[in-house]
């Protein structure tokens, strides 16, 4: 947020006048000539803009009028080489005048630094809801604006899952740079600034892994996990169970991450059973290929399988290949999750239900 001064007690200027001046932030010299718009605010939050003038050669601007009512909030917007600066949420009669700092553009990307990161991560309904809250600083003199791309300036990069959908940005605009990185198009000022976005990983494009990576060096990254039974390892600290709106989430720390590092956040995901038969039907293809093209009638044993004593095509068979599918299907979702002894017995398990499946399809009668 622009650097903003409040100075006085509140309500010692009539509720008629709104008096201020611009400042450069780093020579505290007043500049002139500078556009500054006013806005009220309008539905769904959103603000309006109601009125606007320019500073004058000792940097001071005033607005005045009937739109001006006691405890009417408002917010200021200062156009300054091609950028904005705008202030947080102020409340009419309630301050004396307005500081509004400005800067040069300029910058450079060394300057960031991520004071604070956190990640909310959360499965619902087998989607991937993801929210996050960035505090950036900016520790040089200048705003930093980025690089070009198209019509936007690049402000802060984000890395993002190639499967995401459902964006939405919460404090600007998010443009897609490539298949996994997105950027904000606010620019920087010195000092901190915040960025929130948030959006979802669909069930079938998701594999249980949440990958993060270090994108400027960060200070704090705080991970809030659902479910609270999710364990991570090096280089989090568990600061145990948390309750935010209702809702319970593990809250995980790291700090002082380099430029680079990679975070992988294992989650226990499990498919629902229509997407877990769909990729144990994609991994039996070639058998079913191989069974297709096989010669009809050469001798198969198959003790051990009930179904290749029917027909094919039959009530029991489709029963029985049914049957075989949704056993794959618990037992993939039960070793995802198994540890020791019970992964092992559980791995047996899963091939010998694979072995069968592919001894039921290559009796699948030709098209």
């Amino acid at each position: 947020m622009v650097g903003l001064l409040l100075i006085g007690a509140a309500g010692s200027v009539g509720a008629d006048s709104i008096q201020g001046y611009v400042l450069h932030g780093t020579t505290q010299e007043p500049v002139a000539d500078v556009e500054i718009g006013f806005l009220i605010g309008a539905e769904e939050g959103a603000m309006s803009p109601m009125a606007s003038t320019v500073s004058s050669h000792d940097g001071r601007f005033e607005f005045s009028g009937p739109f001006l009512r006691s405890g009417t909030q408002f917010a200021l917007s200062a156009e300054y080489g091609g950028i904005s600066y705008p202030s947080s949420l102020l409340v009419v009669g309630e301050q004396d005048e307005i500081i509004v700092e400005v800067y040069d553009v300029g910058g450079n990307v060394t300057d960031l630094r991520i004071a604070s990161h956190n990640i909310f991560l959360g499965l619902r309904d087998q989607t991937l809801e993801v929210a996050q809250l960035v505090q950036a600083n900016n520790s040089g003199s200048q705003t930093y604006a980025g690089r070009q791309f198209g019509d936007h300036q690049r402000g802060l990069e984000f890395q993002i899952p190639e499967a995401m959908t459902g964006l939405v940005a919460h404090t600007g605009e998010l443009i897609r740079l490539s298949a996994t990185r997105l950027f904000d198009t606010q620019s920087l000022p010195p000092g901190s600034s915040q960025v929130a976005f948030t959006f979802q990983v669909p069930a079938e494009s998701f594999d249980g892994s949440y990958v993060h990576e270090i994108l400027y060096p960060t200070q704090s990254l705080d991970f809030f996990v659902q479910p609270v039974s999710v364990e991570l390892g090096t280089p989090f600290h568990d600061h145990g169970v948390v309750d935010l709106h209702g809702q319970q989430y593990r809250h995980y720390r790291a700090q002082d991450l380099p430029v680079g590092q990679r975070l992988v956040i294992e989650l226990p995901f499990s498919q629902p059973i229509r997407w877990a038969l769909k990729w144990v039907l994609l991994a039996l293809v070639p058998a079913i290929i191989t069974g297709l093209l096989a010669v009809v009638g050469r001798p198969v044993a198959l003790a051990r399988i009930p179904l290749a004593k029917v027909d094919a095509d039959s009530s029991q068979a489709r029963s029985e290949r049914q049957h075989i599918l949704q056993q794959l299907a618990q037992v993939q979702q039960e070793r995802a999750q198994a540890q020791g002894e019970a992964a092992i017995e559980l791995e047996r398990k899963f091939q010998t239900l694979m072995q069968q499946a592919r001894e039921i399809y290559r009796h699948l009668p030709k098209s």
